[in-house]
């Protein structure tokens, strides 16, 4: 069997493995994508700003991610500009990730 089809029947094989997250993650990547105003109107409430009445590093991450998600780039930076820096890092470290793995994959031929 040739490497080219031994690494898409492994291919295939992690995405059956993992199809429910792929499912999920897209089911909610449409919402956000589909309903402008879900990010208004429902977030997820910080435990630390209910308590002390501050806001934490991380309050209006979701609802900075929904805005960027609709193209809105000014208005994810006015709810936490924070995650402009931590995007390129997420990046970074998926792409290494899934070279890790493409290699695994490629040398060993099976789903890590």
């Amino acid at each position: 069997m040739s490497p080219i089809k031994a690494n898409g029947l492994v291919f295939v094989r992690m995405l059956k493995r993992y199809k429910w997250y792929i499912i999920l993650g897209g089911l909610y990547l449409l919402t956000i994508v589909a309903d402008p105003g879900i990010n208004n109107s429902f977030h997820i409430p910080c435990l630390f700003k209910t308590l002390f009445g501050i806001s934490c590093p991380g309050c209006g991450i979701t609802r900075a991610i929904g805005a960027l998600f609709q193209g809105n780039v000014q208005e994810a930076w006015q709810y936490n500009p924070q995650l402009f820096f931590i995007i390129p890092i997420l990046i970074a470290s998926l792409v290494y990730q899934w070279r890790s793995i493409y290699h695994q994959i490629v040398h060993t031929n099976s789903v890590p």
